[in-house]
């Protein structure tokens, strides 16, 4: 046994003056970066790569690139459907990544669940993709628009959103000089259209989305109960992994890719030199998407949905487990001053959405009795668990609709 701590105790030793060689050129802040105070344009997927500029979305997903999964409209899973069967109900998921994960993760279950309701058992339910990573309103609008106007048919629209219309408008696109409306972090993708320097960026972008995508694995590795021992393993490899994105961030800072001062670049909204003037916008930008998308759907015969995600920074919305206090969430986080920001002002709405016709569902609070892990990364996403509770509390409406 003494043999044992003593190997035990070496190899620790090995393995900090290992770590403390490959990061002896970094601050002590940047060990302890965590992956959302990457500078913003590292959380931009990487163009050319995972997502293509679309004329009228802003961005989809590129077809046959990285995702076989993709479909030629840029978005996962099969395209909508443009030839009307009567015998066929087709619903639609919007909204962004966590819209996007939701489709992907529970859509065989969420079919399964909506073929137990009365009213849809003699359907062929089909259950298609309208939401990208990023996405956030008014593009979920457009989205929906641009479908209907090439005749796609919907039965019904569910729409998750309001972290990305918080967090993105105002850290990514507002913080930069860039109108809160235009798509996130407008500053790269649109620099690529005329900016030569942007292809000098790619090779980093791609490698830091490669290194930004080991976390999770091992997070979920040593999350098996035999490896719990060896947690201080994980974290040598987490803050590894993070100290690398830190040296390919810093080769980005070094150069300089776009001017947002370009009319291109930062959009119609920079005469709003209030922030509150600024919060307002995104916030009623929301809100009219919200009432358009609804008034869109039913001039359609569409039933529409709309939910209002949870989020681990919105105060007193769960009691974070210690799993999720150290890897699920961080007070440097950016975002978190967002959401606690517009997250009262989007519930506020609920009321005069309701009046304008919309299924308006706030779920900010569907794991405020869970004492187990939710949420699998700092910024916004959930585990199969939270994906399966939203799965059924968006079921649950559904039914009390009918």
């Amino acid at each position: 046994m003494k043999k044992f701590i003593i190997y035990f105790i070496f190899i620790e030793a090995i393995i900090i003056i290992f770590f403390m060689i490959r990061i002896k050129n970094l601050t002590a802040n940047s060990i302890q970066l965590s992956l959302n105070n990457i500078p913003n344009q590292t959380e931009t997927n990487i163009f050319g790569e995972e997502h293509v500029i679309h004329p009228y979305l802003g961005f989809v997903e590129n077809y046959n690139k990285v995702n076989k999964n993709v479909n030629p409209f840029g978005f996962v899973g099969p395209s909508p459907q443009f030839q009307e069967n009567k015998n066929d109900y087709v619903v639609a998921i919007t909204g962004g990544s966590v819209a996007r994960l939701f489709y992907l993760y529970e859509k065989d279950y969420f079919v399964n669940k909506l073929k137990k309701m009365d009213f849809l058992k003699d359907k062929n339910i089909k259950l298609i993709s309208l939401a990208n990573s990023g996405y956030k309103e008014p593009q979920q609008l457009m989205t929906l628009t641009y479908f209907l106007s090439l005749g796609a048919k919907f039965d019904m629209i569910i729409n998750i959103d309001g972290f990305n219309e918080a967090a993105l408008s105002y850290i990514e696109n507002a913080h930069n000089g860039v109108s809160s409306f235009y798509p996130r972090s407008w500053n790269i993708y649109g620099a690529n259209i005329y900016d030569e320097n942007f292809n000098k960026i790619l090779p980093y972008l791609k490698k830091i989305n490669q290194l930004k995508a080991k976390i999770p694995s091992i997070n979920n590795f040593f999350s098996k109960s035999y490896l719990n021992r060896l947690d201080f393993i994980k974290k040598f490899l987490i803050n590894w992994t993070i100290a690398d994105i830190e040296i390919e961030t810093n080769k980005i800072n070094n150069i300089n890719i776009n001017n947002t001062s370009d009319y291109q670049i930062s959009g119609p909204e920079k005469y709003y030199s209030d922030n509150e003037k600024i919060i307002e916008n995104i916030v009623n930008t929301w809100k009219n998407s919200s009432i358009e998308l609804g008034l869109l759907a039913k001039s359609n015969g569409i039933t529409y949905l709309q939910f209002l995600q949870p989020n681990q920074y919105f105060p007193n919305s769960k009691t974070l487990t210690n799993e999720e206090k150290k890897y699920d969430y961080s007070d440097n986080q950016p975002y978190k001053d967002a959401i606690e920001k517009f997250y009262p002002k989007f519930i506020s709405q609920e009321q005069e959405l309701e009046n304008k016709g919309v299924q308006f569902f706030d779920m900010t609070e569907i794991f405020k009795s869970v004492d187990v892990t939710i949420y699998n990364d700092n910024c916004c996403h959930y585990n199969e668990l939270g994906n399966r509770m939203i799965a059924d509390f968006i079921v649950n409406k559904i039914q009390a609709s009918q």
